[in-house]
């Protein structure tokens, strides 16, 4: 390399160049935290079957022997999502029930507007 060559070289150095670090780094963080977005969404977008559509008499079997045992019950509502797939299946323990419907909690759920109910039964 020529003196000409380093002397302008070192001229934009110290004068013209502006380090982009913080701006660059932003880039490589915002482009692998929409990586790990989309990873933790696709993950956690397994598909919801329905389950097996329970009796209301065997939900009310199942929201006694879970009541009396303070066991968990899996239910599934009977409603699709704004996708039109299958609900979530939760996990909750009954606080109170009577025959049309249970309570979780202070939210409560007519028999009628589930789809599946079952004791969770510890493995």
């Amino acid at each position: 390399m020529n003196e000409e060559t380093i002397r302008r070289a070192k001229t934009f150095f110290e004068q013209d160049y502006r380090e982009r670090g913080k701006i660059k780094w932003n880039g490589f963080f915002l482009s692998d935290h929409t990586q790990k977005i989309n990873r933790t969404k696709k993950e956690q977008a397994q598909e919801v079957n329905w389950l097996e559509e329970t009796a209301i008499c065997d939900m009310q079997a199942a929201c006694r022997e879970a009541f009396a045992n303070y066991r968990p019950i899996l239910f599934q509502l009977d409603s699709t999502t704004t996708d039109q797939e299958a609900p979530a299946v939760l996990t909750a323990i009954v606080s109170s029930f009577d025959e049309s419907g249970f309570w979780i909690d202070k939210n409560y759920y007519p028999f009628e507007t589930i789809h599946h109910l079952e004791v969770k039964h510890e493995h």
